[in-house]
């Protein structure tokens, strides 16, 4: 598509999360090797909870984009995402 950084985010995050709208914070995570920057945002529909974001270049050149929703009430949540952001490897 020839998307550039921004332009993939906002691809994705009106395409899959169902949002326009500029992110409330961010939120650091290693992912495959980088550090990322992720979009948070808190949400209302269907529930009060929180979702976040990271867009990652993929050594090939595609973007990957790692989303996560949880209930704002889920304190487990945390640990559970920086767990699985910690796993995610790139398989050659």
């Amino acid at each position: 598509m020839g998307l550039t950084t921004q332009s993939a985010m906002d691809y994705a995050k009106t395409t899959y999360l169902a949002t326009s709208l500029p992110p409330k914070s961010h939120r650091e995570h290693h992912i495959l090797g980088q550090s990322s920057r992720g979009d948070v945002w808190q949400t209302t529909i269907p529930k009060k909870s929180m979702l976040e974001a990271h867009l990652l270049l993929l050594p090939n050149g595609t973007w990957l984009v790692l989303s996560f929703r949880h209930d704002m009430s889920t304190v487990e949540a945390s640990g559970i995402i920086d767990a699985v952001c910690a796993s995610l490897a790139v398989k050659r």
